[in-house]
């Protein structure tokens, strides 16, 4: 008996919605709207965020500068996204420990980033993962997933051990199921070798009489956005619906089959190119002399719209002999969304344009976001990280040490000693854990925690930034002949020569793109400002406040020292003990301020009455400032924890020799460059300038980034150097 197949064709303007909303001759049902509604909600609350690295190459020496540009973009829109300001970048070695750890600033999408690779390092194959803090809500998946090679040709042997590779379990672990056919009896499959449309054909695993006339419904959507919803009335074992390609978002297309009572039957996915075009840069065919400056001009094209101006370009120089990495536009196809990013992008660049290859590819695929068995049971994410758009999240726990556990309901205080200095608190979670908001800058903070009652058992415990679950380790063969660079012996003796001469590859620190805020005293202006410097220095602190400090008392009682205040409100005095403070930071024993030297002391502020914070009251405050200003004569209690801290780090520039300039290292001293340019920040109109090098060769002139539109730019060219 032959399969009969019951073809609907649907007309595209009959069954074409727009951003998933049906027409108005088309009413949605409960079941639909059902599944959207949820769809939505799942959308709204985990908005990914993708992070891609462009590294100036992928193999260093050991001891080698890795310069490299972070990129945040919105999973949704493949812009940049403004929602994170600090990248955080980790170099992991075959152990899966952190070699290197920095947080990088990114506005407006994206910022650079540095990393000294230790002359330490063993050969191997190091990855590079990058993530903001919101995106740890969804690690271990969720994040930018690299690798880099290093090479130690100093250490003997070492050229021959094994390599060790990060990847996921297997391709697609988001989603439960493992095929498109579900548990019931129904199941999906796609062709897209039609030009104009999506063919979708529903199956039936029984008879299909028992099926005849049923709705089943079909949910595509792009990286989060709905592109279709609609309905098909089952005809037969195979019914087909052709949905048209182009209300198709570009890029990798999850179409799901859902039954009449909508529970999930199975997925199929599908690959739309961009009908536009890329925003794909240009970079004429360039030669040069050694030692020559050459103009590099970039120049971003779509096919539709003409030339683009460009913004938030990064741009490298290397022997093109080296390993080209993934470029931003073949990353975000995927993204973190689906798992190892190397065979994805070497198997969709071997495919090409091939429906056939590219469906083979795709078959499998399952996405690490969209998770339909979570989105129907509204099983939504716990989000514990919140963005860093504005402030950067110092976390920690107050632990009880002689109990053993942590402290729930406890203030904990920030002090930043200064002349300027800061005062903060934080209210511990059922779980003991704090948090603190500080600005995004690159300036060294000073601070010290400590509870707001003192307790020689309290002890504050401060957590990493940085996230504590990593990807899966595989064990893959090490370096031979054919994976090991060509160039690899000259790369080492191009650095060994640049160490012998003193050349270093920096020049100072760019500029910082965020700035310190401005510094104020927490408590404003007090009421009583005394500067020392005023008056005859007195020998004792006692006798300080007894002279020269009215309303203020410094006594002996019992076996310590009590301050107090005075004053007068409608005829009633009142005494009560102030806050204590020196250089800023809370002070529990006054015997502390009476064992102060006067002579170190340049001022002493007082508020002579309530002053409040938000809701932690003060009740007056007395503040020792010395001339250091910076609490470091006074030893710390048990319960302070004492910290510099950084929020983002600075990044040096990448330095680049100029022949033309007076008082240039040039004549006799060699210039060997392993990497010949590299530069965050790209620029268009002038161009840009790069000095070739006294070595010959081709080079590969790589740009990622995007244009003031947000769209993608990915280019490269070749240098050749003679």
């Amino acid at each position: 008996m032959h399969l009969r197949k019951h073809i609907i064709r649907v007309l595209p303007l009959l069954l074409m919605m727009v951003a998933g909303t049906p027409l108005a001759a088309q009413p949605e049902s409960g079941v639909l709207k059902n599944i959207r509604d949820k769809f939505q909600k799942w959308i709204s609350l985990e908005q990914w965020e993708e992070v891609y690295i462009h590294s100036d190459r992928m193999e260093y020496i050991a001891g080698e500068n890795m310069w490299f540009n972070a990129y945040v973009i919105d999973r949704r829109t493949m812009k940049p996204s403004a929602r994170s300001r600090i990248v955080y970048f980790e170099l992991l070695n075959a152990g899966n420990r952190p070699v290197i750890q920095s947080r990088i600033f990114t506005g407006n999408g994206h910022g650079p980033g540095f990393a000294s690779l230790p002359d330490t390092l063993s050969t191997g194959i190091y990855t590079i993962r990058a993530y903001t803090n919101h995106m740890k809500n969804f690690l271990p998946v969720n994040c930018f997933i690299g690798e880099i090679r290093v090479y130690n040709t100093m250490s003997p042997g070492s050229l021959k051990s094994k390599m060790i590779h990060r990847a996921d379990s297997g391709k697609g672990i988001g989603n439960d199921q493992r095929d498109n056919r579900a548990a019931g009896d129904l199941s999906l499959k796609v062709s897209d070798r039609d030009k104009e449309n999506l063919e979708i054909t529903v199956m039936t695993g029984g008879n299909s009489m028992d099926n005849a006339g049923d709705l089943c419904y079909i949910f595509i959507q792009t990286h989060g956005i709905t592109d279709y919803s609609g309905e098909v009335r089952i005809t037969g074992q195979a019914t087909v619906t052709a949905v048209p390609k182009s209300i198709l978002t570009p890029g990798i297309n999850q179409i799901t089959l859902f039954d009449s009572a909508g529970r999930y039957m199975g997925e199929a996915y599908s690959y739309t190119p961009d009908r536009e075009g890329a925003a794909t840069a240009v970079i004429s065919p360039l030669q040069a002399g050694t030692r020559s400056r050459i103009t590099v001009e970039v120049i971003a094209r779509r096919e539709q719209g003409g030339n683009q101006d460009l913004s938030n370009l990064s741009i490298s120089a290397v022997p093109a002999s080296l390993e080209e990495p993934a470029s931003l536009d073949d990353y975000l196809l995927f993204g973190s969304e689906f798992g190892d990013q190397h065979e994805l992008i070497a198997g969709f660049r071997k495919a090409g344009t091939s429906p056939t290859m590219i469906d083979s590819l795709l078959h499998g695929l399952r996405s690490h976001w969209i998770n339909w068995r979570n989105i129907l049971t509204d099983s939504l994410p716990q989000i514990r990280y919140e963005s860093e758009a504005e402030d950067h999240f110092l976390t920690g726990s107050l632990i009880d040490m002689k109990q053993n556990q942590r402290l729930a309901g406890k203030l904990v205080l920030m002090c930043i000693p200064g002349k300027e200095p800061d005062f903060r608190y934080a209210m511990t979670d059922a779980r003991g854990n704090f948090s603190f908001r500080l600005h995004i800058d690159e300036e060294i903070k000073d601070m010290i925690l400590m509870p707001d009652q003192e307790g020689d058992n309290l002890k504050i415990i401060l957590g990493s930034s940085f996230a504590g679950s990593f990807p899966q380790s595989v064990l893959k063969p090490g370096p031979n002949s054919d994976n090991i660079p060509a160039c690899l012996e000259d790369l080492s003796t191009n650095l060994q020569v640049r160490r012998i001469y003193g050349i270093v590859d920096t020049c100072g620190y760019m500029q910082a793109l965020s700035k310190p805020l401005r510094k104020v005293r927490f408590y404003g202006k007090p009421d009583i400002e005394l500067v020392m410097s005023d008056y005859v220095t007195l020998p004792k602190m006692e006798e300080v406040f007894f002279e020269i400090l009215p309303h203020v008392s410094l006594k002996k009682k019992d076996k310590g020292y009590k301050v107090s205040v005075t004053d007068r409100i409608d005829n009633t005095r009142l005494e009560f003990s102030p806050y204590l403070f020196i250089d800023g930071v809370r002070i529990m024993d006054a015997s502390i301020i009476a064992g102060t030297d006067p002579e170190t002391v340049d001022k002493i502020d007082v508020v002579n009455g309530l002053y409040q914070i938000g809701s932690y009251t003060f009740t007056g405050i007395v503040n020792l400032t010395t001339k250091n200003a910076d609490f470091s004569d006074i030893p710390l209690a048990d319960y302070m924890t004492r910290i510099s801290y950084r929020v983002t780090d600075p990044v040096p520039a990448f330095r680049e020799p100029d022949y033309q300039a007076q008082g240039s290292q040039g004549g006799t001293i060699p210039d060997f460059r392993n990497t010949l340019y590299w530069s965050p920040n790209l620029k268009t109109g002038s161009g840009v300038t790069i000095w070739t090098s006294d070595i010959p060769g081709d080079y590969r002139v790589s740009v990622q980034g995007f244009d003031q539109h947000g769209n993608i730019v990915s280019a490269s060219g070749i240098l050749t150097v003679k």
